[in-house]
């Protein structure tokens, strides 16, 4: 590629102007691939995002293509590249999930069906990204962005700042600019977490809204697989491809237009302010998204204290919440590693396997942290049926879909924010993560959607407002997520 090409594709803002320029004919997808390849070559070793570079990718994407050279738009992605966390499996490329034992066993048999989607798509999927190890689910004191393969990757605004956990690699590829979307997993905070920290947009989609199929997992109630974006638009592209929406540029329309309508006040959305019980662990981060909110009470139905005054209305128990995942992990992972190849050697759990095998390889695996939450989960039955774990799921879904809802019927809201998390804190190889708190919780443990996108920042550090929306309403979520960007854009331009 020539160097004005390159440069001309790293100046693109948005998805919308790569695909015109890729039709005009201004841009060819391989112009595209090679940059991207380039731009990794460049970046990765200070920010460590990649765990694997599949140099292939376009030869892949070439085979799918049926007509003529000249490209031809087919869907809402294509000729996009993507990164996906290396937790997603995938039959050309390793899924490690940053573990050296996994990436010691063969390719998965397919692909993931979110990834096959993508591939359907026409995106150009360019490898996998870096990750917290085990999606920060194997020892107490884990380090958000470290694994044994990919090592400790870094935070795109500050190399010495964390980058966040667990899709830690794929916020930072966008965020640099490397890659428009990535495709990352959550639990709880996976994909909001990193995106707040790296200062770009996030989408968790409705519980069971996305297949986590040939995804390693941790906990069936909770882990949701969701995109990462640069833009609201961008990621309502993605999430509208992944879940093989019918009609989907209509869809894509529609969100638009919804912008369009709500700046000429045919539509009014009304968001509700969770003052009580998602604020007050960060006095400046409270400070950015008040000043958010008050800008935006100018043109939308801003209402606050829809949690009622209440300081835990709309917290959930983290004590249950463990035990929850402790035993769905337990259950999980027996259930993905019998999908994989494993060692002919390996009879009864392999669980028991994983433990020992990272204890095989201690100096490589567990010099910064061990494997108390793996040792913790084999203590558990692998089939579900502890009375314990059935009451603690029962218990804190039930009262994480009741609080949200009686929040959204009472004061008739269509979305309720807060502040994602606190900002990036240093990373820390001694003590692990430290984070003054979040908001994100309930709605991973409810099932329902939510989104993160940046609305500022303290001292370069990104601030992310956080958007719990109802659920299966993501479209709805992205609508007045746009809506906001729009908004904070229009504000800041003066125009």
């Amino acid at each position: 590629m020539s160097p004005q090409n390159s440069n001309h594709f790293r100046s693109l803002t948005s998805i919308e102007q790569l695909q015109s320029d890729l039709l005009n004919g201004s841009m060819t997808v391989g112009d595209a691939f090679e940059d991207c390849v380039s731009f990794i070559n460049e970046t990765n070793a200070t920010y460590r995002y990649l765990t694997y570079l599949d140099e292939c990718a376009l030869s892949s994407y070439e085979r799918s293509r049926v007509s003529s050279e000249k490209f031809e738009q087919r869907s809402l992605l294509d000729g996009v590249a993507v990164l996906v966390k290396d937790n997603i499996d995938s039959a050309d490329m390793p899924t490690t999930a940053g573990s050296l034992v996994l990436a010691q066993l063969p390719h998965p048999r397919s692909d993931a069906p979110v990834l096959a989607a993508l591939r359907a798509a026409g995106c150009i999927v360019m490898g996998k990204a870096n990750l917290s190890e085990w999606s920060n689910f194997r020892g107490s004191n884990s380090i958000s962005g470290w694994s044994a393969v990919g090592g400790q990757c870094a935070n795109a605004l500050n190399p010495r700042r964390s980058p966040g956990g667990s899709s830690s690699g794929s916020a930072v590829a966008v965020s640099l600019g490397v890659v428009r979307i990535a495709v990352g997993t959550e639990t709880d905070g996976s994909l909001m977490c990193p995106a707040s920290f790296n200062g770009v947009a996030a989408l968790k989609p409705t519980h069971g809204v996305l297949s986590t199929k040939g995804v390693v997992p941790i906990a069936k109630s909770q882990d949701t697989v969701g995109p990462i974006a640069r833009s609201i638009l961008d990621l309502s592209r993605a999430f509208i491809t992944m879940a093989g929406l019918k009609n989907p540029f209509s869809l894509f329309d529609s969100i638009k237009e919804y912008t369009k309508e709500t700046f000429e006040t045919t539509k009014t959305p009304r968001i509700g302010v969770a003052s009580s019980s998602l604020f007050g662990y960060h006095v400046r981060t409270d400070e950015i998204v008040n000043a958010t909110l008050k800008e935006l009470s100018k043109r939308l139905d801003v209402v606050y204290d829809c949690d009622s005054g209440e300081r835990n209305a709309l917290r959930v128990s983290s004590e249950l919440e463990y035990e929850v995942l402790l035993n769905e992990f337990a259950y999980g992972i027996e259930e993905y590693l019998a999908s994989r190849s494993l060692p002919s050697h390996v009879t009864g759990r392999a669980l028991n396997w994983l433990v020992n095998e990272n204890r095989a390889l201690k100096d490589k695996e567990m010099g910064l942290f061990g494997q108390e939450l793996f040792e913790s989960a084999l203590e558990r039955p692998s089939d579900l049926s502890s009375l314990r774990y059935l009451q603690a799921l029962a218990t804190n879904r039930s009262n994480a879909i009741r609080r949200l809802d009686r929040a959204f019927s009472t004061y008739s809201l269509d979305v309720i924010a807060a502040p994602t998390i606190s900002p990036a804190p240093l990373i820390d190889e001694r003590l692990g993560d430290f984070v003054l708190g979040a908001g994100y919780s309930i709605a991973a443990v409810s099932g329902y959607p939510s989104l993160t996108m940046p609305v500022g920042d303290i001292d370069g550090l990104p601030v992310g407002l956080l958007l719990i929306g109802k659920p299966k309403q993501e479209i709805e979520l992205l609508s007045i997520a746009a809506v906001i960007e729009d908004f904070i854009a229009f504000e800041h331009n003066g125009s």
